[in-house]
């Protein structure tokens, strides 16, 4: 082991040289009380009645007369639309912390996954809860850009700046308490963890 481990004040910092290179974590955020379950099933109940009335125009002689193969169509149309809306309803997001890395995604409908953020959480400017004073500076200013990855409002939520292209990013999202203690181990000077009430 390496000296500087015996001879740092910090927990954290201890823990941090010894630990760097084997963490991995991963945590999925969802809310499945949300409005957007009622909303899917409300588009997909508009995509089945439009696709029927569509079937059942063009079954009617729709391919005869022009006015009912318009309706067809446009029925057929809202049908697509709607199914297509319905894929974009439900929403979570993934946090994985690997060796450092902080990946999240977001994930649409259970299939479609997207990466929005990738960092090394040693370039983490200030990672603080979202009731600090500093919250409401970095979300004031026009130069910092910003982005909500969370689904579940709340105290429990942690805002996070880092510089992405020449420019501040602060993002908004919900960790839980052992994302947040991985974390602190890889940058324990800028990450500050809320004190349990």
């Amino acid at each position: 082991m390496p000296e500087e481990f015996f001879k740092a004040d910090d927990l954290h910092k201890r823990l941090s040289m010894k630990v760097k290179k084997d963490v991995f974590y991963e945590m999925s955020v969802n809310n499945p009380t949300s409005s957007s379950n009622t909303i899917y099933a409300i588009y997909m109940v508009l995509c089945v009645i439009c696709g029927i009335c569509s079937f059942l125009v063009l079954l009617s002689g729709g391919i005869m007369d022009p006015i009912l193969l318009i309706l067809a169509v446009i029925a057929g149309f809202l049908c697509a639309m709607f199914y297509s809306l319905a894929q974009r309803v439900r929403v979570e997001y993934d946090y994985t912390l690997t060796n450092g890395t902080l990946d999240i995604a977001r994930i649409t409908n259970e299939k479609k996954r997207k990466r929005i953020v990738s960092l090394d959480v040693t370039a983490i400017l200030e990672m603080r809860p979202i009731t600090d004073d500093g919250f409401q500076v970095y979300f004031e200013d026009k130069e910092v850009k910003k982005a909500n990855l969370f689904l579940n409002r709340g105290e429990h939520l942690y805002y996070m700046v880092f510089i992405k292209e020449e420019k501040k990013v602060a993002v908004v999202f919900e960790p839980d308490d052992q994302l947040l203690e991985y974390m602190k181990l890889f940058n324990p000077d800028n990450i500050v963890i809320a004190k349990e009430k």
